[in-house]
């Protein structure tokens, strides 16, 4: 039977059994102290073929409760060694028997892998979790009184660069803006739209988003005026 790199005193082993075992426990009971719990972080040490109990209570720090599922065997030799994580540890240590661990800030619960998982635990866990909606498309607004190279312009720098990061304009006509609207889309999907409008126009403009989020307007059929 293998036990913890720094050797554990007869105390400590009883300590810990008394804790897994409230049974043992003799002294009179004291006010519990309200310990912040440590998020994560390294344990040291091993041990080889020691009842799950008394392996839990060398992994978990004592500011983390524990909790069983009434199947899961307190008793079943379990080994375990150190790591850059307590609660990877933990987990790798009871996955031989078939069981998982759900944490909380200030707790853990261990139980078997193909049970339901806890509903508190499960949500901080993400277990069971609906996904976030997505976000609501963009909406881009059209004012009457400017030009379309005003507004592409501005739609170029509510877009941002990782969607257009200029606009090059290659055609002589500004195209006044007669009217006002609202477009609800993705940004090429807007210029596309507005372009649209422009369809019946005696020079109508057309354009392209380059690889690198560049928008170029010019006039159909050809460049320039």
């Amino acid at each position: 039977m293998g036990w913890l790199s720094g050797a554990m005193s007869a105390a400590q082993v009883m300590a810990t059994l008394a804790a897994a075992n409230p049974a043992m426990a003799t002294s009179p009971s004291t006010p519990a102290k309200i310990v912040q719990a440590p998020p994560d972080g390294p344990v040291s040490g091993f041990a080889d073929d020691l009842p799950l109990s008394v392996v839990v209570g060398q992994i978990v720090p004592p500011a983390v409760s524990v909790a069983y599922g009434a199947t899961v065997n307190q008793q079943a030799p379990t080994s375990w060694h150190g790591g850059p994580s307590w609660k990877a540890a933990l987990g790798a240590a009871i996955a031989p028997q078939g069981l998982r661990a759900y944490f909380t800030a200030h707790s853990v619960r261990i139980q078997p892998a193909t049970a339901k998982p806890p509903t508190d635990i499960a949500r901080m866990n993400g277990v069971g979790a609906k996904p976030p909606p997505p976000p609501p498309p963009p909406t881009w607004t059209i004012t009457a009184g400017g030009t379309l190279h005003q507004l592409l312009v501005g739609w170029c720098h509510t877009a941002g660069p990782s969607r257009c990061s200029a606009v090059v304009w290659q055609t002589a006509y500004q195209y006044p803006l007669m009217g006002s609207a609202t477009i609800t889309g993705a940004f090429p999907a807007a210029v596309n739209q507005v372009l649209r409008a422009f369809q019946t126009a005696a020079h109508p403009p057309e354009g392209t988003l380059t690889g690198n989020h560049v928008l170029i307007i010019h006039t159909a059929g050809g460049r320039g005026g």
